[in-house]
Parts: C-alpha cells; sequence; structure tokens
C-alpha cells in the first residue's frame, strides 16, 4: 500500500533513465511528469503497479519462509552441539 504513494515517483523515474539524454525529451522531471500526464492521464503513471504489488508479496513471501526455516536450523543445530 505504501509502495502506492511512491510509484509515480518511480515511474517518472525510469522513464527518464531508460531514454537517452542527449536526443530526450525527458530531461526534468517535472517536464517527464508532464509528458506522461498528456500520453496517457493519471493512469499512466501508475502502469506495471499490479505486477509490482504481485511480485513483491512473492518475494515477501519467500524470504518470510527462507528466515523461518534457517531459524528452525539454527536452533536445531546449537541444541544439538551443546
Amino acid at each position: 500500500a505504501l509502495w502506492s504513494a511512491n510509484f509515480p515517483v518511480d515511474s517518472i523515474k525510469s522513464r527518464q533513465q531508460s531514454s537517452d539524454y542527449a536526443t530526450s525529451p525527458y530531461r526534468s522531471f517535472n517536464k517527464t511528469a508532464m509528458i506522461m500526464l498528456e500520453e496517457k492521464g493519471i493512469r499512466g503513471l501508475y502502469n506495471g503497479l499490479l505486477t509490482c504489488q504481485v511480485r513483491a508479496f512473492i518475494v515477501n513471501a519467500a524470504s518470510f519462509i527462507v528466515l523461518e526455516n534457517t531459524m528452525n536450523y539454527l536452533k536445531t543445530t546449537r541444541l544439538n552441539n551443546i
């Protein structure tokens, strides 16, 4: 949910980073934002948000599983070595 508030800023930054600065109209943050708003409206700033959230859920779930398994392994290993 918090990522949703920052997602438009990240979209603008990504548009700037993926363009060739020498020939690109995306030379400033404000100019890039205005171009994106003119092209696709407010929805254009949130393009890819659902994909990002699904990916975040999967990555965080995997991280949690690894953490829990590591903690269980360390607990059993420590008890067996005492």
